[in-house]
């Protein structure tokens, strides 16, 4: 699959990779992330891109501002075992 439009990214919790252009000071390039609401008070659109570090996690994505997130695409399926 191609990278998508940003607006059509899934924001239901599910893991994806998110482009994250190029800013001075700022992350960039391709992070898997998925889009939570931290707070559960609060509609999808509240919600912010997180990381997990499968201890701990989901946290924020330090470094993300709105707009640097551009493309998205699904995960690739895992190899065969």
């Amino acid at each position: 699959m191609d990278w998508q439009p940003i607006e059509t990214a899934p924001k239901d919790g599910t893991d994806i990779l998110v482009y994250f252009a190029p800013i001075t000071g700022r992350l960039s390039g391709w992070w898997k992330v998925s889009w939570e609401n931290l707070y559960g008070d609060r509609t999808p659109a509240d919600g912010s891109w997180c990381v997990d570090d499968n201890k701990h996690g989901p946290y924020p994505l330090r470094g993300y501002c709105a707009g640097d997130d551009t493309h998205w695409m699904p995960l690739p399926a895992p190899p065969p075992t």
